[in-house]
């Protein structure tokens, strides 16, 4: 038992202490030619260029999307999922792999055991005919430190050459465009060509530590491609493992800013490192931007607490800070410069940057940036913006609230 206890306090130090200050070697302009090659070196990840890339801002058109990949697929469905909800829209999927699995398509998916603990039936019938499925980390009694660190990713992939990914979960609360706190307001993105297949390799590690199966061939790795001229590089972070991949890119973009930055998360608990960078771009004369949910649509209430006191700094140095009033925003992306982009699961939190296994995709294309500005300057329109004295605008009790919940917001 104390053993558990030393484990436990060991791991809340390394995490709290994880990024106190980061030292970047060289600032790098974004519009450098040298940006690209830098961003290779930090992810492990060749961009490519023979890619299409769609960008897909509602939960109806995802699903869509979604269920014509899976629909045409002909030889492999790899699903990588953080939430997969027992409810009508889990059914409709459960059935059509079903229906693959019998036309002989190979289907492997790795389910978050917290996430998505409530779908035994489906996971019944999926193996039943033939589809290979695994919980991600399930709890183990002798270990439940372990159990903290989870899989969030949300990715599918299909013969190696299509995939998808965002902060959508499987679920029918992406799936509504119904105007409540029931239903979430996320952005995916599409990608078909080159970096799909690397894509598949971020599943394939997954795949290959939590089965045992190395997955190998031309069905999972394909080799001809369409010839196109977007580049594109997935992230696979695991921070667990040392891999903080995602954290150390943001960190080099935000320093590489020149004019822009443009930031929507659910989430907005950075370490001091990001907060040090966004306060150093604004003061160079960068402007930047966050969009963040309306707090009363965040469940997670400690969140909306322990993030307020960044606010102040930052807006009095000139940040543009908004609230989204829609429904619950859950849109994981970042528009530096108009020219690079990084859209996918990774919240700006300490679980996301430091402990939780995430994907997300990085575009270095003018055309998408463009895209994801007018989404962005569409989404503020249906915001409020928050002023200087409305963030200082925090009683005693507010503030204690937020010192409470400081002191736990490595695990938030």
């Amino acid at each position: 038992m104390y053993s558990f206890y030393l484990r436990f306090a060991f791991f809340i130090l390394l995490v709290s202490c994880k990024s106190a200050e980061v030292r970047i070697s060289e600032t790098i302009k974004l519009s450098s030619p040298g940006f690209v090659k830098t961003l290779e070196g930090i992810a492990s990840q060749t961009f490519t260029k023979n890619n299409s890339v769609q960008i897909i801002p509602d939960g109806k058109e995802t699903f869509q999307v979604l269920f014509d990949m899976i629909t045409k697929a002909k030889r492999s469905i790899h699903i990588e999922s953080f939430f997969y909800g027992s409810d009508s829209t889990g059914t409709a999927l459960t059935n059509l792999l079903i229906d693959k699995a019998r036309e002989g398509v190979e289907i492997r998916i790795i389910i978050d055991s917290w996430g998505s603990a409530r779908i035994s039936s489906y996971i019944t019938a999926l193996k039943k005919i033939g589809v290979q499925v695994y919980f991600y980390n399930p709890m183990k009694f002798y270990n439940p430190v372990s159990y903290h660190i989870r899989n969030h990713r949300r990715l599918i992939i299909v013969d190696g050459h299509k995939a998808i990914t965002g902060g959508f979960g499987l679920t029918a609360w992406w799936y509504s465009v119904r105007l409540d706190r029931t239903h979430v307001n996320d952005t995916q993105i599409y990608v078909e060509g080159e970096s799909a297949a690397y894509v598949q390799r971020i599943f394939a590690e997954s795949w290959y530590r939590i089965s045992g199966e190395l997955l190998a061939g031309k069905k999972i790795f394909p080799t001809k491609f369409e010839k196109k001229n977007t580049l594109v590089a997935p992230i696979g972070s695991e921070p667990n493992l040392g891999y903080d991949k995602f954290y150390r890119i943001f960190l080099l973009a935000i320093r590489s800013s020149e004019k822009e930055i443009l930031i929507t998360t659910p989430y907005f608990l950075p370490d001091v490192a990001i907060v040090n960078e966004l306060k150093k771009a604004l003061r160079r004369g960068v402007q930047v931007s966050l969009l963040l949910p309306d707090p009363k649509f965040v469940e997670e209430f400690p969140v909306v607490y322990a993030s307020k006191r960044h606010y102040p700094k930052l807006v009095q140095l000139g940040m543009k800070l908004y609230h989204y009033k829609k429904r619950m925003l859950h849109s994981k992306r970042a528009v530096f410069d108009g020219k690079f982009s990084i859209v996918g699961s990774s919240n700006l939190d300490y679980r996301s940057l430091f402990i939780n296994e995430e994907a997300d995709i990085m575009v270095y294309d003018t055309n998408i940036g463009k895209k994801l500005i007018d989404l962005f300057n569409k989404e503020i329109k249906n915001s409020r913006s928050i002023s200087l004295e409305e963030t200082k605008d925090r009683n005693c009790l507010k503030k204690t609230f937020e010192g409470l919940w400081i002191l736990l917001e490595f695990i938030l």
